[in-house]
């Protein structure tokens, strides 16, 4: 019998769009990072149409809130997903500044 067999699953599903090969808005970054921040549960799973940019844009930035360097975030997101990131994307990834509103703040589980 699978452990989970007899679990009831509720997803709560949010929409965040913004243009492919672009980085994401004020409003946009707003938004997940406050997801990210609320998760109670600890899992979160992003995904995009490719999974080459915008999601692993919104992945970096919130391992950047966590505490991860620019460079240490940008690592991990390509030796997860090769190919992530774009000349553009890059760009705000290495301008992005981290108000560092997710350190202390575990999530145990990120799905790309």
């Amino acid at each position: 019998m699978h452990p989970d067999k007899n679990r009831i699953w509720i997803l709560n599903i949010k929409n965040l769009e913004y243009p492919d090969g672009s980085a994401p808005d004020p409003i946009v970054r707003n938004k997940w990072l406050n997801i990210v921040k609320e998760n109670k549960n600890g899992c979160i799973a992003v995904h995009c149409v490719h999974g080459l940019g915008r999601s692993p844009v919104l992945v970096a930035m919130a391992l950047r809130e966590a505490g991860m360097t620019r460079q240490e975030s940008i690592d991990f997101v390509r030796s997860h997903r090769r190919g992530s990131f774009n000349v553009r994307q890059l760009e705000f990834l290495q301008n992005y500044q981290s108000g560092h509103r997710l350190v202390n703040k575990h999530v145990g589980c990120l799905i790309m």
